[in-house]
């Protein structure tokens, strides 16, 4: 029972070094194109205005085998949206910290080459900064400290798809809030209206 348990404990960090043998560190970037979806008492939602932004970061691929890839990442993320209703009128916009692990599956080839993935895994932010820019009344800085209604912490899920070539991964990815980034009262919708997160991104990353 003993050399059963040592050969067991032996294959299990032969798998896990054979793994790290594997990974690979990398750098990606992006264009994110996101909006901010409402959601009021009165049960009516709807999507404010899509705005462009970008991440840029560094990324950690983890083979698992040829067909799963394990991939923590860590970039600045920038988001947000645009209305044409108080009192978010106008473009609000978040500068964050983004940190994400995606699980991919390789439907169409392996990790050593080329590659047809699906990705799904999970986020979280931390707002380093945010902003609403209007006509009316210029540029207003969020103060997180002293507005509460706003939230500086945002996390969610992430869906995507993509292609793999050797060192290089292209793939377009949906990443959908779960948090409630502020919540305030609308004399539009006759009570309280909160908005999550929306971002639809093309990222592109270079492994080493």
């Amino acid at each position: 029972m003993k050399n059963l348990k040592l050969t067991f404990l032996a294959s299990l960090l032969f798998c896990f070094l054979g793994n790290v043998a594997m990974a690979q560190l990398g750098v990606k970037a992006g264009y994110n194109l996101s909006s901010l979806k409402y959601f009021s008492d009165n049960d009516e939602n709807f999507n404010e205005e899509f705005i462009s932004g970008y991440q840029i970061g560094a990324v950690y691929n983890i083979g698992l085998g040829d067909r799963l890839s394990l991939q923590p990442e860590a970039s600045y993320f920038t988001n947000g949206g645009r209305s044409d209703f108080e009192p978010s009128l106008g473009e609000t916009s978040f500068q964050n910290l983004d940190l994400a692990a995606l699980l991919n599956l390789n439907i169409l080839g392996s990790n050593d080459g080329f590659a047809l993935q699906v990705s799904g895994g999970l986020f979280a932010r931390y707002a380093l900064s945010a902003k609403i820019e209007s006509d009316a009344v210029g540029e207003i800085n969020i103060d997180f400290t002293e507005d509460d209604k706003y939230q500086r912490v945002n996390s969610g899920y992430i869906l995507g798809a993509g292609v793999k070539l050797n060192n290089l991964i292209l793939s377009l990815r949906t990443a959908i809030g779960i948090t409630e980034l502020a919540s305030f009262d609308s004399s539009l919708f006759s009570g309280e209206v909160n908005f999550k997160s929306r971002d639809f991104s093309l990222v592109g990353i270079l492994l080493f």
